[in-house]
């Protein structure tokens, strides 16, 4: 009876890591994600502006050969 008792309380456990495992490892890869997107979004960003500076100052010597 005893035997069976601690087997039972071993299989709970691990049933019990596991699955703290299972939802923490979803939690993390959508935190990532998420991290992965805002980047993204700001690289972007930062790039349109970068861009937009280049085109400025093309568009100013343009006019000024004009």
């Amino acid at each position: 009876m005893k035997r069976i008792w601690v087997t039972l309380v071993n299989i709970l456990i691990m049933a019990s890591i596991l699955t703290f495992v299972v939802i923490y490892s979803a939690v993390e890869n959508k935190r990532i994600t998420e991290q992965q997107i805002t980047h993204f979004e700001d690289t972007t960003l930062t790039m349109e502006h970068v861009t937009e500076n280049y085109l400025e100052g093309e568009q100013r010597i343009c006019d000024v050969w004009a």
